[in-house]
Formats: C-alpha cells, structure tokens, sequence
C-alpha cells in the first residue's frame, strides 16, 4: 500500500489481490471509496442490463435476510455473482472485516456485510488507552451504530462535557453526531 501518493487508496485493490487477506482492517474511508466504485460500475450498465438487475436484486434480497435473521449468505446470490466481486478485490478468503477510526455509515457497514458475505465489526480505540477499546459482537450482524462493550480488561468511565452539551446520563441522540 502506498501512502505517499496522491491517493493512499489507489494501490490498495492490487496490494489485497496479491496477498488474499483473511482478516481487512479498514477505515471508513476505504470503504467509501471501494463502495463507490463497486455501485458506479453497477450504474453505470443501462437500467435493464441483466447484471445490473441481478446485482439489485441480489443485494436487496441480501439487505433483506440481514435485517430480519442476520443472514450474510445467499446460497444462489453469492454463487451468481457476490463470490466474484470479493474475488476481484482479491478478498475471497476474507473472514472477518473490521472497521475503525471513525464511525461507520450504516449503508456502507450493511453492503459490505451483503457483498462480501463476512462478519463486519466496528471498532473503537486510542494510542492512549494501548490500542482496541471496544469491538462490536461478531455475531450479531443485525446491528449498527455501536461499537459493543468494553474489551476484556478494559475500563470505561463516561464524564460529563457540559460545554458540548454531553451529560454522562444522556441517551444516545443521533443529532449530536456530526
């Protein structure tokens, strides 16, 4: 992966081709951009194209399974035509995707759970607390928008930032996140 050009991400598809990852940890950012390349190709076929109807379909039914039951696989989807995007990015023997550094836009966390077939985890941590905070569960598929429980021996006190209108007593409110 190159990091001093003018796009950090431009090597990284060759980079994944050649070493076949089974564990991607990813920034949001990476993500974007590889989703975005993924739909543009797709919208770019002509409204009737039989791949553009199948990869619509696909996902649809796959957003569908993964909200009601946490299904991340479709037997004839992922055959037809997911198995072959993960393989174009050179992640068919991805287990596990893990993604951190900033919060994760639960569109992107859903598709790549879709299109890749494989557990997508968001993760929380800081150099000052030595590395990994908090992980969201593996299992649990259906869910978003939080990075699970503290890790195992890890401590989390929440406090008070008055200033920023943060109350350690406040329920979660989406528009405070910016």
């Amino acid at each position: 992966l190159s990091l001093f050009g003018p796009d950090p991400t431009a090597n990284l598809v060759p980079d994944m081709i050649a070493l076949r990852p089974t564990l991607f940890p990813a920034a949001p950012r990476v993500l974007n951009k590889i989703l975005d390349t993924i739909v543009g190709a797709v919208s770019k076929l002509p409204k009737g194209n039989m791949k553009r109807r199948v990869f619509e379909a696909g996902l649809k039914t796959k957003l569908k399974n993964l909200k009601e039951t946490g299904q991340l696989t479709h037997m004839i989807y992922d055959k037809v035509l997911f198995n072959k995007i993960k393989s174009s990015l050179g992640l068919s023997h991805l287990r596990v995707l893990i993604c951190g550094s900033a919060p994760v836009l639960p569109k992107v966390l859903h598709s790549f759970r879709c299109i890749l077939g494989v557990p997508v985890i968001e993760g929380y941590g800081m150099t000052e607390s030595s590395g990994v905070t908090s992980v969201s569960f593996i299992n649990d598929m259906k869910c978003d928008g939080h990075v699970g429980g503290p890790c195992p021996g890890v401590e989390i006190m929440l406090v008070d930032v008055p200033e920023m209108g943060y109350l350690a007593c406040d329920k979660f409110h989406e528009d405070k996140i910016e």
